[in-house]
């Protein structure tokens, strides 16, 4: 998933990613130990895409924190 689509995402939205991607990564490494994985380079690009998804969950965390106090 591209950093532009992850950005459109909502709050509840990245969760839900978050803890897709999460599951997706424990069930790689189970498969990978067991040998059934040619690709092991995947679970790299998975890591990838959840360090974006909690990237862009806290930005908005905090821009939805300071946003009331300007006001």
């Amino acid at each position: 998933m591209k950093l532009r689509n992850i950005q459109e995402l909502d709050l509840p939205e990245l969760v839900k990613r978050e803890s897709e991607l999460r599951e997706t990564i424990f069930s790689l490494r189970t498969r990978i130990v067991n040998g059934q994985v040619d690709n092991v380079k995947e679970i790299r690009a998975i890591r990838k895409e959840l360090a974006r998804v909690k990237t862009v969950h806290r930005e908005k965390q905090l821009s939805a924190a300071k946003a009331p106090s300007e006001r």
